[in-house]
């Protein structure tokens, strides 16, 4: 079963054969992506066009999975403890520390919240 490509021929196409990725078109309150767009119809009216285009652009991307790649966090925080468990990789000295640091640290809050929540109804 072959996919049909998306192009300019195709009736749901939502970029352009011309299409630049590296291109990063501002809107008029000079941010990319949908920000100035909405501030238009936040404030009822017409978007500009820089904001159409920069809105479109932004929407291409996403599509595409290209927008901004995410960056992985180094080792020693929780976030690479959990992709270490995710990627079935043994745990390294620094990130068992991290993860151990904030359980204990969800384990206090939750602590405090109840005993204040217990000192509260006395």
């Amino acid at each position: 079963m072959s996919r049909t490509p998306r192009t300019k021929a195709h009736p749901n196409a939502r970029w352009k054969l011309d299409h630049d990725p590296e291109a990063l078109p501002l809107g008029c309150n000079g941010l990319y992506g949908k920000s100035g767009y909405n501030k238009h119809k936040y404030h009822g009216t017409e978007p500009c066009e820089a904001c159409k285009e920069s809105k479109r652009h932004y929407e291409r991307e996403r599509d595409r999975g290209q927008n901004y790649p995410r960056k992985l966090k180094p080792c020693g925080t929780p976030a690479a403890a959990k992709r270490h468990r995710y990627n079935k990789e043994p745990l390294d000295i620094a990130c068992r520390l991290a993860e151990q640091r904030e359980r204990n640290e969800i384990r206090d809050r939750k602590r405090r919240a109840k005993l204040a929540a217990s000192t509260d109804n006395q």
